[in-house]
Order: structure tokens, then C-alpha cells, then sequence
């Protein structure tokens, strides 16, 4: 678990590259139109559709799911270095093309690293701490991210004058290159744990994908809570790909908060990366929520803060105002993902039977988010959406949040509540809290010293 963490740490400096950066190299390095960023996700969406099914005999094909996750990760570092020739060569006419190929190579690897990495690690973190290690490592990768984050904007922001934008995306990209490696050099070093075996589980073990096998899954809580998170990707997806062009496009159509005249191109990684900091923060409370109240409860309460979140973004373009809403976003999605992460690596006790239905649980949910992203293109690429307040990446925000409702209301059908603790267990989670307790010790200092003495 020990080098599973430190991996978590080294490798943020990809992520944060993957997160924020791609999008840039692609629209201000080598002149693709913003649209265009949809097909980074539909294209791997439809690869996770599609290998989903296989992706047990692909694993077992390439030795385990320790090897597929060590492959994956090398086509991704390899992608990423290859990824310099374009942007080296931007004026070229195939500069475009091939840096949005090689992205999406890129991304499309997952569609089988993610059932391979999680069954890999499900068997060596033992079920009751599954919540605290996740929201942990989760900390010190998002940590990490932001420091990434941080070398990468004051590299661009100094850069961009000195030796030009290119460069700078150039020195951005190498950093991410050897975040990847390293990240890699760690996975080598991690053991396989032996699998934890029961009756139950070599039975599910023996038996075949069959469409029966696929059926009684949907009866699952594993069933019930991938249809609530299908149905939530469906509304994200129809915009999520979206907001990093908004940010970058020229006002008023977006926010314009890259442009190397404005002398303020900080603002991007401000805006871009006020959510993970407060997810770094909720993180320890998240995790502690997840092990005492369960996976699907936080997740029940999570799907609101995450349908809530667009409409601020097509009301206002006050950056102050967008950093609120994001310290929201943050809270939300650091209780869904803490969630989904441990419903991930809870699935099975078996690894081989955990990474089936894992793939499985993408089917549904790599299909909606492919349709949706597909519909959300070409809503921007055909001009077809009406213009709010000048843009039309606006409008796509409020319907990006009708859409996100059904999500809720499946979400409160289908999932488990929270049952109301006792207030001494309602005192033991808010004080995990960061910042809370001094608060708590300076309120009753307060007021001590205005309450009344005892008329005795």
C-alpha cells in the first residue's frame, strides 16, 4: 500500500498535465477548433464500450492485471512523448490531426487500465479501511496535481515571454513525460497480493459472463449504483468536455483566461483547480463518511451538489462567484468519487471476478457519457444552440443541468440512505472537519462569557 501512495504522488504530475494542459496544446498549440475536444472522450468512450465485454481475455491475454496496467501506462508515456513532434511542428498542416490522434490514444488506454488497476490493487487493501486508504491516496495524488499545477502555471506564465508559448507547452509536456515514467518505474515494484478466496467467490469465479450471470448483476447493489452513475454521466458529459475551451475562447463567448496579452493567465489554473483543492481538504472526512455510513449513502447525498454546479456557470462569468461554486463542485465530487472508488474496489473479493464486473459497470456508463459528449458536440460544432448572454457554451450549461435530475431522483430510489446518528456521532464527523475544532473551541469560549451567571 506503501508504494501504491508514493505512485499516487509521482504520477500527479501527469494528470495534472492530462486535466489541464492537453486542452490547451491542442486548441492554442497546434490550432485544433474547440469542438474538436469532444472527440477525447468519445473516442475512448466508444473503445470502453466496445472492449468492455473482453476486457477479462484481453487482461488475461496480456498477463494479468499487473502487466495490463504496466502496458497501459507505457502506450501512455510513450503517446505523450510523441506528442512533442506536433507541437514542435505547429505550423505544419498535419500538426492538428496528429496531436489530437495521439491525445486520444492516450485517453483510450484506460478502457482497460482501470478494470486491470483496480483489480490488481482490490486485493491488497483490506475491506474495512478501504474508504480511509482511497481518500487518502487520493489526498497525496491531488496534492501533488496541485503542486504539478503550480510549476505548470508559473512555467507558462514566465515562459510565454521569454521564450514563447510552444516552448512553454514543450517544458509543461516534458515534466509530464517524466511523471508518467516514474509513475511507472513504481507500478514494476508493486507485489500482487494473494487473492482473499471464498466458497462464494470461486463460484462466481467458475462462472461465465452469460447474459444470466449479466442479468442477476443488475439486481446487485453494484447494478443499482452504476445505473444512478450512467444516468449522472449522461447529463455531465453533455458539457463536462466543454468548460476548458469555455474558459479559453474569447469573450464574450467564454472567459478568455489564457491570453498571453492579459498578463493574468494565472486566472486558468486558479479557476481550473479551486475544486481539487478543497477535495484535498474534504478528503479525510469523505473517506471516514464512506467506511462508517457507506458507499451508496454519500453518494445519494453527492448527485445534488453535482447537479446544482453548472447553472452558476451559465449565470455569472465573476471569477470570484465561479471560485464559490467550484469549492462546491470540489465537495460534491470528492464525496462521489470516495464513494465509487470503494463501491470499484469492493465489487469482489476475487481480483479475476472483481475486474469483470468492473468492465461490466463500464459498459452502461461508457456508452451514455460516449452518446452524450457525441450530442454535446454537435450541438457546439452545428451552431444549432441559442446564445445566452453572448455564448453559446452557456446555454449548454443549463441544459447540462436538467439533465443531470434524473440522475437524482434514481439516486434517491435507488440507493440507501443515511440513517440519523446520534448527535454524539454527528459531533465525531464534523470535527474531521479540517479547521472545524478551533472554531468549535473559540464558539464555547464565547460563550461562556456571555452566558448569565446562576441567580444563586
Amino acid at each position: 500500500m506503501t508504494i501504491a501512495v508514493i505512485e499516487g504522488a509521482l504520477v500527479g504530475g501527469f494528470i495534472a498535465y492530462i486535466e489541464a494542459w492537453m486542452v490547451p496544446v491542442l486548441l492554442k498549440g497546434t490550432g485544433n477548433p474547440g469542438h474538436a475536444i469532444g472527440w477525447l472522450n468519445i473516442v475512448p468512450l466508444f473503445a470502453l464500450l466496445a472492449l468492455s465485454p473482453f476486457a477479462p481475455r484481453i487482461i488475461a491475454a496480456l498477463g494479468g492485471n499487473k502487466r495490463t496496467a504496466i502496458t497501459c501506462a507505457s502506450v501512455q508515456v510513450v503517446g505523450l512523448a510523441l506528442l512533442a513532434i506536433p507541437l514542435m511542428y505547429h505550423d505544419a498542416a498535419w500538426s492538428a490531426s496528429s496531436a489530437l490522434a495521439l491525445a486520444i490514444i492516450i485517453n483510450l488506454v484506460g478502457a482497460i487500465a482501470g478494470p486491470a488497476y483496480f483489480g490488481w490493487m482490490g486485493d491488497l487493501i483490506p475491506r474495512s479501511i478501504r474508504g480511509r486508504y482511497w481518500s487518502n491516496r487520493m489526498r497525496v495524488l491531488i496534492g501533488f496535481k496541485l503542486a504539478f499545477a503550480a510549476l505548470f502555471a508559473w512555467l507558462f506564465a514566465v515562459g510565454e515571454n521569454l521564450v514563447g508559448v510552444h516552448a512553454s507547452l514543450l517544458a509543461i509536456l516534458g515534466i509530464g513525460v517524466l511523471s508518467r515514467a516514474a509513475s511507472i518505474w513504481l507500478l514494476v515494484k508493486q507485489p500482487i497480493a494473494a487473492p482473499r478466496r471464498t466458497t462464494r467467490s470461486r463460484e462466481l469465479e467458475a462462472a461465465a459472463p452469460a447474459p444470466g450471470f449479466v442479468q442477476a448483476m443488475w439486481r446487485t447493489d453494484l447494478g443499482r449504483w452504476t445505473a444512478v452513475w450512467a444516468t449522472l454521466h449522461f447529463g455531465v458529459m453533455i458539457a463536462g468536455p466543454f468548460f476548458g475551451p469555455y474558459m479559453l475562447a474569447d469573450a464574450p463567448a467564454g472567459l478568455d483566461l489564457l491570453d498571453p496579452d492579459d498578463g493574468r493567465t494565472w486566472r486558468y489554473s486558479l479557476l481550473l483547480w479551486t475544486s481539487n483543492v478543497v477535495r484535498l481538504a474534504m478528503l479525510p472526512t469523505m473517506g471516514r463518511m464512506v467506511d462508517r455510513y457507506g458507499p451508496g449513502a454519500v453518494l445519494r447525498i453527492a448527485v445534488i451538489g453535482i447537479m446544482i454546479v453548472p447553472l452558476v456557470w451559465a449565470w455569472t462569468t465573476s471569477l470570484a462567484l465561479l471560485m464559490v461554486v467550484e469549492v462546491a463542485s470540489g465537495i460534491a465530487w470528492c464525496a462521489a468519487e470516495s464513494a465509487v472508488g470503494v463501491l470499484l474496489l469492493s465489487a469482489h473479493r476475487n481480483a479475476a471476478v472483481r475486474a469483470r464486473l468492473i468492465a461490466f459497470h463500464q459498459m452502461p456508463v461508457g456508452g451514455v457519457a460516449m452518446i452524450a459528449t457525441w450530442m454535446g458536440m454537435e450541438l457546439m460544432r452545428g451552431g444549432t444552440l441559442p446564445e445566452l448572454s453572448g455564448s453559446e457554451y452557456r446555454y449548454l450549461f443549463v441544459l447540462t443541468m436538467l439533465l443531470r435530475l434524473p440522475a437524482v431522483f434514481l439516486a434517491w430510489r435507488l440507493l440507501p440512505g443515511i440513517a440519523m446518528p446520534m448527535p454524539s456521532e454527528w459531533l465525531g464527523v464534523w470535527r474531521l472537519i479540517p479547521g472545524i475544532q478551533p472554531t468549535l473551541t473559540l464558539s464555547r469560549g464565547v460563550i461562556r462569557f456571555f452566558r448569565r451567571p446562576d441567580a444563586s
